[in-house]
């Protein structure tokens, strides 16, 4: 089973978090946030707050990395 092992701090959801109204928070420089799919029409939502002219640059490593389906 692959595993991947990083150093920055990690967020496990908390459900519900299936919708706009519902988007968990979640704030630092650089975090890893974890999040299973349960069902087929199920969602994750994050929220995060930035200044104006600020990137947020985001990276999903589920299948290509973890060959999850």
């Amino acid at each position: 089973m692959p595993l991947l092992i990083g150093t920055a701090p990690e967020v496990i959801e908390q459900e519900p978090n299936n919708g706009l109204s519902q988007a968990e928070c979640v704030s630092g420089p650089t975090i890893t946030v974890n999040g299973v799919l349960e069902q087929n029409a199920d969602v994750d939502t994050w929220a995060m707050d930035l200044q104006a002219g600020q990137t947020l640059v985001a990276a999903v490593d589920a299948h290509r990395r973890l060959g999850s389906p």
